[in-house]
């Protein structure tokens, strides 16, 4: 008998609940087994030099306030995901009932022309994720996304705390932030990317999202 097979195993900083919301009872337990921030953090940094080298990079390109549009990642560009049901979404994870085109009703190009540029025009209105998601330059460390949010709380626009604690906690370790600061209160976010990274971010390059008024 020849030699058993490597198994190569990776360990997630975030486990995502399901993305059907069909299964509290499943959902609790994912939640009973997710590592603390701290964990997580210290699982990132287990290989200190790669993971300050990679973060430079990251930084200097995906580091900026989202503003109020829910979507500014890749979902729907061109592409999108079918399941064993003939729904077409524009993430595999989102389930949500109104991202999702039922194919049996229509056609992809239905879809890449009318649906999912819609989708993508999506903006949020829960007041809190405009006062802090909408504002935080810590796009993308925590991995906030539309998904995050449908699975942990049925909405598109609510804030995820235990992600926004995992990314301010990288932050802090980064020297991107200071302790006892919020990264949606930074109005020098540019500055200090640039002090990190020694880069301008891509952001400078183009035209940032209007911020919005969270008044009234």
């Amino acid at each position: 008998m020849g030699k058993p097979p490597i198994i190569k195993t990776t360990l997630s900083g975030f486990f995502n609940l399901r993305f059907r919301r069909d299964s509290e009872r499943k959902n609790r337990l994912i939640k009973s087994i997710k590592p603390t921030p701290e964990e997580g953090l210290k699982f990132f940094i287990r290989k200190r030099l790669k993971f300050e080298k990679d973060m430079k990079e990251f930084c200097s390109k995906f580091m900026y306030p989202p503003g109020e549009k829910l979507f500014s990642c890749g979902a729907g560009v061109g592409s999108g995901c079918v399941d064993a049901y003939g729904f077409f979404s524009p993430c595999l994870m989102l389930k949500y009932p109104d991202t999702t085109y039922d194919l049996k009703n229509g056609s992809f190009k239905d879809t890449m022309i009318n649906f999912f540029p819609e989708v993508r025009k999506m903006k949020a209105k829960n007041p809190n994720y405009l006062a802090r998601s909408a504002r935080c330059f810590l796009k993308g460390l925590c991995e906030k996304c539309p998904v995050k949010s449908w699975t942990e709380h049925g909405t598109l626009d609510t804030p995820v705390e235990y992600l926004c604690q995992i990314a301010h906690l990288q932050a802090r370790y980064l020297g991107l932030i200071d302790k006892g600061e919020m990264a949606w209160e930074m109005k020098d976010w540019r500055e200090r990317i640039h002090k990190f990274t020694g880069k301008d971010t891509i952001t400078q390059k183009r035209r940032q999202p209007e911020m919005i008024s969270c008044e009234g």
